[in-house]
């Protein structure tokens, strides 16, 4: 017969307690102190401002990496970091103006 550990107690606890309680993890908050501020800047993210300072952000790292020179590690390092980050907004604005949605979209058969 097997024998049961503390591990496996504590597993099977766990598990017990979450089937026996479903409404102790439910959520009823309209909503969380920090989305305000996160909506802010997703709609910031999602302007044409954004749009129009990426692509001049593409161009003038692309300029950087090409005229550069001998520039150092640190130098290039954040050339591609800004490059990266420029691509995002980038494809953020492209990919909302594609298919008119922003964000993740889930899809829920009823």
């Amino acid at each position: 017969m097997y024998k049961f550990g503390k591990v496996n107690w504590l597993f099977f606890g766990i598990v017990a307690l979450i089937l026996v309680s479903p409404d102790l993890f439910a959520s009823s908050s309209s909503g969380l102190a920090w989305e305000g501020p996160l909506d802010k800047v997703v709609s910031s993210i999602k302007g044409p401002v954004a749009f129009g300072i990426s692509i001049v952000a593409i161009i003038a790292v692309g300029v950087g990496l090409v005229f550069g020179g001998e520039i150092g590690t640190f130098m290039k390092t954040a050339l591609y970091l800004v490059l990266v980050i420029s691509l995002v907004v980038l494809s953020t604005n492209v990919l909302s103006g594609i298919f008119g949605t922003s964000g993740a979209m889930l899809l829920i058969n009823r």
